[in-house]
């Protein structure tokens, strides 16, 4: 099955208001690495201004400089943003606030033996995936979903893709 995105609110403009239906939770792509200018450390990456603060305080992220999502745009050209963000162990089990899929790039998996789980509705986990890190992947993240057993803080390179309708404002 090829993923399928379905429009559910025809008046909200693109890329807003779709769903996806596919049956993976999540995959690699392939997708060179990033140039190494962009292969940052966290304490870099926390010193960039436009940081996302107020979610909470378990997860954080900023703007990627504009020759970064210069090169992003090259092999993932209806992307929406490109950010870096970080997470640790305390980030709960979410859905995406906005985003229904993300392209991420992990520089760090915060720990030896992390893991990303989706959970159905009840919060049983459904699929669970030891990720690589530095090899770029695809996560549909409209689901409920982790990163788990984080020691340290995850952090990497994320990119957004088509939109969902929560948060949405005309």
């Amino acid at each position: 099955m090829k993923k399928k995105y379905i429009k559910i609110n025809k008046q909200m403009p693109d890329p807003w208001g779709y769903k996806i239906e596919y049956d993976k939770f999540f995959e690699y792509v392939d997708i060179p690495h990033p140039p190494e200018e962009f292969i940052l450390q966290i304490e870099e990456i926390k010193k960039m201004p436009n940081k996302n603060t107020n979610l909470s305080s378990f997860y954080g992220s900023c703007v990627a400089p504009k020759k970064l999502q210069q090169w992003v745009n090259k092999f993932i050209p209806n992307n929406t943003e490109v950010r870096y963000h970080w997470m640790t162990n305390d980030l709960h089990v979410h859905v995406d606030y906005v985003r229904i899929e993300c392209w991420n790039y992990i520089l760090d998996l915060g720990g030896s033996n992390t893991y990303t789980c989706f959970y159905d509705n009840n919060f049983n986990v459904k699929e669970k995936h030891f990720i690589k890190p530095k090899q770029w992947h695809w996560l549909s993240v409209g689901n409920l979903h982790k990163a788990c057993n984080l020691e340290n803080i995850r952090y990497g390179i994320t990119v957004s893709g088509k939109r969902g309708t929560r948060n949405y404002q005309c």
